[in-house]
């Protein structure tokens, strides 16, 4: 059944593909109208045991989670790299930014836990975040920077 299912998803990819006029599609999922595109800017999520940086988009919205091609899940920060132990689930978190200022909250569905600064987050209460916090999804322990 999922051979069969992975294989309309290609054919479905390759007929939007040619239906697009030659766009090229990088991931599994449709465009969206509010993709987020990746940021080169100060705000950074850091990992540092590895010394990783995570750029947050240039958005309102940055996703954080694992990717999965399988499902078509590529978060906006893709934590796979430095999540050995998988407990960061495909939609984890997303960062909100409104203004100049910057909340951090757990996605529905995330089975591993979310906290900022050590206190657990709860499922769709965003909290606000500053450049120095601490941010765990899963095992994962990453630091905010930005202004």
């Amino acid at each position: 059944m999922m051979r069969k299912l992975s294989r309309r998803l290609r054919e479905t990819d390759e007929m939007l593909k040619s239906l697009l006029g030659g766009t090229k599609i990088t991931s599994r999922e449709l465009p969206r109208q509010d993709v987020q595109v990746p940021a080169e800017g100060p705000e950074r999520l850091v990992h540092l045991p590895s010394g990783m940086e995570f750029h947050l988009s240039n958005g309102s919205e940055t996703s954080i989670g694992r990717k999965d091609p399988v499902t078509g899940i590529y978060p906006d920060i893709d934590l796979t790299p430095v999540d050995n132990q998988r407990s960061v689930s495909r939609r984890h978190a997303k960062i909100y930014r409104r203004g100049s200022k910057y909340f951090f909250g757990e996605e529905i569905g995330t089975m591993n836990s979310t906290f900022l600064n050590g206190r657990r987050m709860d499922t769709g209460i965003p909290a606000e975040m500053k450049p120095g916090d601490e941010l765990r999804c899963g095992v994962v322990i990453l630091r905010f920077e930005g202004l």
